[in-house]
């Protein structure tokens, strides 16, 4: 079951080939590294996830994308935002799977402000998790250790059913991934 249809994606000037995602896979999508990669990130997703129309993309809106969990410093030290709240706020709540962010490291009470960015990646993959099968993530802030953790509990809970796609600027998943979807650098020709 086709899931997303692309005919081609022109972000400035990079542009990302044509490309079909199917229910069951894992995709990897390749950005350039460096300065453009967040502002590129934050373009893309909207696209993927249909919040954006564009023309020639064809996206499931049921794909959630996995947020970077922030909060000001300020709001940190005056009124933490916990784990508990976090996931009420923004969990399914008739799913049970955002449950499963809390482990012998994590406690419904333990300050976001406090955790590790693997840990922070967790929580807010399986609130996403509680929505839909069908996950968009990256992997920023993320040790290479931490990076292998999260890419099998997106192995595990979105295949065979859902699909998951993964905009980096390395390929963390070339043991596992179905397709790999490279950017290609395209200047304006003037």
């Amino acid at each position: 079951m086709k899931l997303i249809t692309s005919e081609g994606i022109k972000l400035r000037e990079f542009y990302i080939p044509p490309f079909t995602i199917h229910r069951g896979e894992i995709v990897v999508i390749r950005l350039p590294e460096g300065a453009y990669f967040r502002e590129l990130l934050f373009e893309l997703v909207p696209i993927l996830t249909g919040e954006r129309i564009y023309p020639g993309v064809e996206p499931d809106k049921s794909f959630r994308y996995v947020r970077h969990i922030e909060e000001s410093r300020w709001r940190s030290l005056l009124f933490p935002l916990l784990v508990k709240r976090y996931i009420s706020r923004n969990a399914n709540p008739h799913s049970e799977i955002s449950k499963l962010a809390i482990d012998d490291r994590v406690t419904p009470d333990t300050k976001i402000c406090s955790l590790a960015w693997t840990q922070r990646k967790k929580v807010s993959l399986f609130t996403e998790l509680s929505w839909s099968d069908r996950i968009i993530f990256d992997l920023m802030g993320i040790d290479l250790a931490g990076a292998e953790e999260i890419c099998t509990l997106i192995k595990r809970y979105t295949i065979p059913s859902g699909a998951a796609i993964l905009i980096d600027y390395y390929d963390e998943l070339s043991d596992v991934r179905t397709q790999l979807i490279e950017f290609q650098y395209q200047p304006d020709a003037g």
